[in-house]
């Protein structure tokens, strides 16, 4: 009976991680054909690899290994510039140095420069490079991206998780390709080529009816005018009027001018009968601030869900929302900050702690309370955190 239980939760686990790979070789395989590059994965199980040319640049987007998790690498490559470039986001360190009046940077008001920490072995080349095309393309990038790095031959990043969505590729790999046609000025000021539409989403959840335009409604039937009241019979032709006023006053038939006992003959004309509006449906009220931790967690950690399962809920329900949490810094190093944003209570394990791992340095220690804003981009079942791309500042 033992052997049996084991025979058959490896199996269990040998088709929940086929299932993760045939969903992610699926996602992979659709992002190539939409960006134009190679495809490659070797076997079932092996990490998945898109290369290729997209608007005159290589790209080259895979799966390596980090410790004991995978991370997602983007590299875009263009001709050297020739001045050992590096700009990337300032981080906590960096700060901390230019509070204390270290790093040898002059105070500066502009934003561009407040965002970034840049290095050359040649300074002088920096204006012509960084043009205000340029300057715009890379704050782009850094506020979307923070742990992106610009070198000299090449643009990085890496997300910490294996990239299953095909939208999620397409933009990332676009939103580096299109820095790298600001820098090297293949591009340079004109306005950007419309691209054409990302694929729908297989795995994203279908549109509720709620969401789907009213039908349009019928036209209002038009308001019959009302008959002439026949004269009474006790006038003769030459009492009556000569001339027929057609738009008939505010006339109402009542019992009074009939024969006793009578009922009116037709109701008042004041105002013409109007056809009921249809009530418009108010939309769903949102969160404040964006989606409350309590809520994805509860549905992801807190019933029966299988880790793989809670990953395909993620990636088809919440990956890329936004959030703003409210937290605790448990650790952090020059390029990640880990904050514990609460506890929830589950039915197999009792209460557990969920956290949130932030891709960007900031000058925090353990124990400060922070918030965490920005989008949500991947999830650590087995650890019940998640990565978020944004910043964390203190609360």
């Amino acid at each position: 009976m033992d052997f049996f239980v084991i025979l058959m939760i490896a199996v269990g686990i040998f088709a929940a991680a086929a299932a993760s790979n045939g969903r992610t070789a699926a996602a992979w395989g659709a992002a190539s054909r939409v960006l134009g590059v190679t495809f490659a994965k070797n076997n079932a199980f092996s990490n998945p690899r898109l290369s290729g040319s997209v608007e005159g640049f290589d790209l080259d987007v895979s799966v390596k290994s980090s410790g004991n998790a995978k991370v997602t690498r983007y590299v875009v490559s263009y001709p050297p510039l020739g001045i050992d470039l590096h700009i990337a986001r300032k981080g906590g360190l960096a700060k901390i140095t230019e509070l204390f009046g270290g790093g040898g940077e002059e105070e500066t008001d502009d934003p561009f420069e407040q965002l970034v920490s840049i290095k050359a072995s040649d300074p002088q080349q920096l204006p012509l490079l960084l043009t205000p095309h340029a300057r715009d393309a890379i704050t782009d990038l850094l506020t979307n991206l923070p742990a992106a790095k610009v070198k000299d031959d090449r643009i990085t990043f890496e997300r910490r998780n294996v990239e299953r969505q095909v939208n999620t590729i397409v933009a990332t790999s676009r939103r580096l390709v299109a820095t790298a046609q600001a820098i090297t000025g293949r591009r340079g000021a004109e306005e950007p080529k419309e691209r054409a539409p990302l694929p729908p989403d297989p795995y994203a959840p279908t549109e509720s009816m709620e969401s789907m335009p009213p039908p349009p409604s019928a036209p209002p039937a038009p308001t019959p005018s009302p008959p002439t009241p026949p004269p009474p019979s006790d006038m003769t032709s030459s009492d009556m009027p000569s001339t027929l006023d057609t738009t008939l006053p505010s006339y109402e038939m009542t019992p009074s001018s009939l024969d006793p006992g009578s009922e009116p003959l037709m109701p008042s004309y004041d105002e013409p009968a109007t056809p009921p509006m249809a009530a418009e449906i108010p939309a769903p009220p949102q969160p404040a601030g964006g989606l409350d931790f309590a809520t994805i967690a509860g549905e992801l950690f807190g019933g029966n869900m299988l880790s793989f399962e809670a990953a395909t809920t993620f990636g088809e329900q919440y990956s890329g929302r936004k959030i703003r949490w409210m937290g605790t810094v448990t650790g952090h190093t020059d390029t990640l900050v880990r904050v514990e944003v609460g506890t929830i209570q589950t039915t197999l394990f009792g209460p557990i702690q969920v956290g949130a791992i932030v891709e960007t340095g900031s000058p925090v220690v353990e124990g400060d309370q922070v918030v965490v804003e920005g989008t949500l981009s991947s999830v650590d079942t087995l650890e019940r955190t998640f990565t978020v791309d944004g910043t964390v500042k203190r609360a």
